[in-house]
């Protein structure tokens, strides 16, 4: 089957936006022509938008099928809260159990890719009467630990995550919010622009190296409109929500 993907203010899509305490979420609503025979509920990654899954959608309608998509808390056109404390687990699985009774009286199947794929295990333990099927992304399935674990911790075992030291220091939105061409380059690099030596100005290891980024070419795999998107809905709130994940 070719792809046929979203675009931006595709008409297959409705645009919602529901309160839920003192924050604003928004998400896509895709209805298929028929009867729905059941509702997906797509979380995406970081850094990402509920955009992210455009190529996925199409598809899924065409198995008639009813497809959500939030942009999650701290991206896109979903509040921002500067606090990292709103952005507990337990906290936003409350917030997408919430959309998920608005849509639906019926379980849904959940997917996530990346940090999302992370969530959505945890959403389904807090909320398994709404859940019928879960699928990951990149991230398996591990049971919360009994006791706290550090990120030094976590990255002591896994060095491969030693880039979310940078993250929750702060530094890296620091390094990417020092003007709009920074915003767009981290973007780039993150979905595979490199330099013209054919270095990513991102890597495990140390996160973002700031000496590269302002070399990074276009992104190979996003169009230049798709990206436009993506950094006019980064530059709404910029990465400190997000980052605080």
């Amino acid at each position: 089957m070719a792809i046929d993907a979203l675009t931006i203010n595709d008409p297959r899509v409705q645009h919602k936006f529901t309160t839920i305490g003192d924050l604003t979420y928004h998400y896509m609503l895709a209805k298929p022509e028929g009867t729905p025979i059941a509702t997906v509920v797509l979380i995406h990654g970081w850094p990402d938008l509920g955009m992210g899954w455009r190529n996925q959608v199409p598809y899924l309608l065409s198995l008639n099928l009813q497809v959500v998509v939030p942009d999650m808390l701290g991206y896109g056109q979903t509040s921002a809260p500067a606090s990292h404390e709103e952005y507990t687990v337990k906290k936003m699985s409350g917030h997408i159990a919430t959309i998920i009774k608005e849509v639906t009286d019926q379980p849904i199947i959940l997917g996530g890719h990346d940090w999302g794929a992370w969530f959505v295990w945890r959403l389904t333990r807090y909320y398994p009467e709404l859940i019928r099927g879960v699928f990951s992304i990149c991230v398996p399935y591990r049971p919360p630990q009994p006791v706290k674990v550090t990120l030094e911790q976590v990255v002591a075992r896994a060095p491969s995550w030693r880039y979310q030291l940078q993250i929750a220091s702060g530094t890296t939105e620091s390094i990417v919010q020092k003007s709009p061409e920074r915003l767009r380059a981290f973007l780039n690099t993150l979905y595979g622009g490199t330099t013209p030596e054919g270095k990513p100005a991102f890597s495990t290891a140390v996160g973002v190296i700031e000496e590269d980024l302002d070399k990074v070419r276009p992104s190979p795999l996003v169009s230049s409109e798709m990206m436009d998107f993506y950094v006019q809905e980064y530059s709404r709130n910029g990465l400190h929500g997000c980052c605080n994940w």
